[in-house]
């Protein structure tokens, strides 16, 4: 279960909120929408924290595997 802050408080109303309204807007079942919402949310963060771990880091000059462009010799 996601961890629940603020943020992700307001993003698990908002799920539990069309969830509830997609049913039909039944009574008594709040939990369950909650609880539903809570693995969508759950789901949602591990996908994009698996999307980030697949995403290429930025490559910085020191240490890079890219070779320095070798300059010119100046012409006297």
């Amino acid at each position: 279960m996601p961890e629940i802050d603020g943020r992700n408080e307001a993003q698990l109303r908002e799920i539990a909120y069309f969830l509830w309204r997609h049913e039909g807007c039944p009574e008594g079942r709040a939990d369950r929408h909650w609880f539903l919402a809570c693995g969508m949310l759950s789901l949602r963060t591990a996908s994009a924290l698996e999307d980030e771990a697949k995403a290429p880091s930025p490559v910085s000059d020191a240490g890079s595997d890219t070779p320095a462009i070798a300059e010119a010799p100046a012409k006297s």
